[in-house]
């Protein structure tokens, strides 16, 4: 998908425009609340729609550019998590003009998605396409945010604490297809914003029911799927803070078990369009002290500059870049980026 350009004030219209109107952006959301529609998946985001091929896949392909790159972010719509996309695509906007204007992904291609718990939820697994222009705003708000997230939320054992992102894990590695990768060897990106972990395997049966055909045999276990995916796509586990389980022990240890350096503690779900924005940057090269400043000049307040920059400081040590000096959590930095590109 993609081929169109991004319009940074139809966004902004919509939302004013909601607003104005006391009503959500997330319409169809909303309209399910009402009840004046079922509990559906939108028919942007339903994984068992194939492609006019027959295909079940999303593409993230260059068209008349040839710099294309796929960024998938997907969200936990379960519990206190459905707040987070809401939040998100008010900074929306922001975030599309700091990737795109200050260069840091020349023609980004960007998938949203919505998770929730296969064993209780009505609509588990929301995938919409890649999108270069407006239409990622229609998916994001086609997003069905249902709040439920099964029993977990009620059992008080740590064997309870999960959610079905391996679902999406699982969908990312074997029904996209991304010509970043495929023709050029760089990684698209991979975002999951959760504050429980995935089931320990991918189920077949989950997979084949929301998928609507048969496609996978047997069961596979998440370390093995992660693996995959980590071939074609940098991978992101995002703890946004403040939700309903951020804080436990036991989940911050699997997740940190499973994704390593690239386990974020974010500490505040409002800031996560910065955090997503400055690790692409790192991830590219540029230095933190850099992004900040770009932050600063696209309206990000100081508070979120630092809980963003904050939360890279692993990540940022990791990939090579040498921390000077905090001040309550602004970083300067030096990388091994000695041309400024700002």
């Amino acid at each position: 998908m993609g081929g169109s350009s991004y319009d940074y004030s139809a966004l902004t219209a919509r939302l004013s425009a909601a607003d104005s109107r006391g009503e959500s952006v997330y319409e169809h959301s909303a309209a399910i609340t009402k009840g004046t529609i079922a509990a559906k998946v939108h028919s942007v985001l339903d994984v068992s729609i194939a492609n006019s091929f027959g295909n079940l896949i999303r593409e993230s392909m260059d068209g008349i550019s040839n710099n294309s790159r796929a960024i998938a972010v997907g969200f936990d719509v379960t519990g206190s998590m459905k707040r987070v996309p809401q939040v998100f695509v008010r900074k929306l906007a922001k975030l599309m003009g700091l990737i795109i204007k200050r260069g840091y992904i020349e023609n980004p291609h960007i998938m949203f998605a919505g998770l929730g718990d296969a064993k209780y939820d009505k609509v588990p697994l929301q995938v919409g396409q890649f999108e270069t222009g407006n239409e990622m705003d229609q998916a994001l708000t086609s997003i069905y945010l249902e709040g439920n997230g099964g029993s977990n939320s009620y059992i008080q054992s740590k064997d309870n604490f999960h959610e079905s992102y391996e679902l999406f894990m699982y969908y990312l590695a074997r029904h996209t297809y991304i010509d970043c990768f495929e023709k050029r060897g760089q990684k698209g990106y991979a975002f999951i914003l959760g504050d429980e972990m995935p089931y320990d395997f991918v189920r077949a049966d989950e997979v084949n029911r929301l998928l609507g055909r048969k496609v996978l045999d047997k069961n596979i276990r998440v370390e093995a799927i992660l693996e995959e995916l980590e071939q074609r796509y940098d991978v992101f586990y995002v703890n946004p803070g403040g939700t309903s389980y951020s804080k436990r022990p036991e989940i911050i240890a699997r997740n940190k078990s499973l994704f390593g350096q690239n386990y974020l503690d974010l500490g505040n779900p409002d800031d996560a369009a910065e955090l997503i924005a400055t690790t692409i940057a790192v991830n590219e090269g540029y230095s933190l002290d850099s992004i900040t400043n770009a932050l600063k000049d696209i309206g990000s307040d100081e508070a979120a500059i630092g809980r963003a920059t904050k939360a890279l400081v692993p990540f940022s040590q990791n990939k090579g870049l040498t921390v000077k000096g905090s001040i309550s959590g602004a970083l300067t930095t030096s990388g091994r980026d000695k041309v400024a590109r700002l």
